[in-house]
């Protein structure tokens, strides 16, 4: 099991070892952690390293949070003014019009299916019923089963 400790945690116990390095730690020579010779300086880098990673994340989170309000608060602004902005266009131009199509307030209609396009749709229609043997519910009705006669 993974468990997070938070950053006020961390930093105490990194300023406590280097506290302790500091008071128990020779001056000179060297301390073997896992099978490796360190200074009594490399010990304090390692929890100095810890310390001002967390302060640098904690500035970062600081500047996406003003980031993050500042975007919320520009597009509340481009909201307000859009409307306004989509009111001159439909007043100026009309709001069907091209250049309100330009501007993303109106939308073109899909063109309707021409005369033609809709019977060469109703020829294949037809054609595929036929082709598949599917019937209404009225023809369905009309098919009876015959019975096979007994021996």
């Amino acid at each position: 099991m993974v468990t997070t400790i938070n950053n006020s945690t961390t930093v105490t116990k990194c300023a406590q070892r280097i506290a302790a390095a500091e008071q128990y730690v020779p001056k000179t020579g060297t301390v073997v952690v896992h099978a490796q010779p360190y200074t009594q300086q490399q010990i304090e880098s390692v929890y100095q390293t810890c310390i001002d990673a967390r302060h640098t994340l904690v500035n970062l989170r600081g500047q996406v949070t003003a980031a993050v309000a500042a975007k919320n608060q520009a597009d509340a602004a481009m909201k307000s003014f859009d409307v306004g902005l989509r009111d001159w266009v439909a007043t100026t131009f009309g709001p069907e019009s091209q250049p309100a199509t330009d501007f993303g307030y109106a939308e073109k209609e899909p063109a309707q299916p021409t005369v033609a396009v809709k019977a060469a749709a109703q020829t294949k229609a037809v054609a595929t019923r036929k082709a598949r043997g599917t019937v209404g519910p009225k023809e369905r009705l009309k098919i009876t089963a015959s019975t096979p006669a007994k021996s």
